[in-house]
């Protein structure tokens, strides 16, 4: 009888045993499925979130922080410094005298612009450049206390002006024009976005901006542009840091 007793009393204190480290190695477990659990939350990522929006009638660009190198990798436009070589370039158009530019139109048509140089009305006009993408010339419009950019239809002499020279999309949906004037104010400071389409151009939207202005702008894809961001400071020092502008 004592050896019965005893066989149950080391069976159930092995029983016992068993069951604290099953409960044990459960909890364990489930320490460790919560451990995972939390590994695998999705944090936010700060380098992410952009610094700024830029709302363009209904089209949103979020801004980001970008880089010299990022901005180098993608080719410069061509300062228009020369009128002549810029004419020598095209046969669309020609400047026939010091205060006109003669355009020719695929309707076989022409149109002029001539300077004014009387004093209440003074515009002087010169030849930037050649969009064949969107079927434009461009034109740098000096006035006498401000300025601004014509782009000229080569199919119909039709004219849209901008706040400053523009830039196209590499798919030709959209143009782009920056212009900055942080503190006189002479002319805007900001963005206007236009979209394309078979020739024709129709103002989406522009945003003025404070405290900064674009130098150059570059497309990097049909979305996203990289800009130099050129604050007051920076301005008077030739100094710049750089921004990634993506269309939402």
């Amino acid at each position: 009888m004592k050896y019965i007793l005893l066989s149950l009393g080391l069976a159930c204190s092995y029983a016992c045993t068993n069951t604290g480290n099953n409960n044990n190695n459960t909890t364990s477990n489930t320490n460790s499925l919560a451990s995972n659990s939390n590994s695998t939350t999705p944090t936010t990522n700060l380098a992410t979130r952009p610094l700024d929006t830029l709302q363009m009638g209904n089209i949103t660009f979020f801004l980001y922080p970008s880089d010299k190198q990022t901005f180098d990798q993608y080719p410069t436009p061509t300062p228009d410094t020369s009128e002549t070589q810029q004419l020598a370039q095209t046969n669309l158009v020609k400047r026939t005298d010091e205060q006109t530019l003669l355009f020719q139109l695929a309707n076989n048509k022409t149109r002029t612009i001539v300077n004014d140089s009387a004093e209440n009305q003074f515009s002087t006009y010169h030849y930037s450049r050649h969009y064949p993408q969107i079927h434009k010339v461009g034109i740098h419009a000096f006035y006498f206390e401000d300025d601004n950019y014509i782009l000229v239809d080569t199919n119909n002499g039709d004219t849209t002006h901008m706040w400053g020279e523009p830039t196209v999309s590499p798919d030709g949906k959209w143009v782009l024009s920056a212009a900055r004037d942080i503190e006189a104010g002479f002319i805007p400071n900001g963005f206007q976005l236009f979209s394309h389409h078979n020739g024709k151009l129709t103002y989406a939207g522009s945003k003025e901006v404070q405290n900064w202005g674009p130098g150059i702008v570059k497309w990097i894809d049909n979305k996203t542009l990289v800009i130099e961001y050129i604050t007051s400071e920076m301005d008077t020092k030739d100094g710049k840091t750089y921004r990634k502008m993506v269309m939402q």
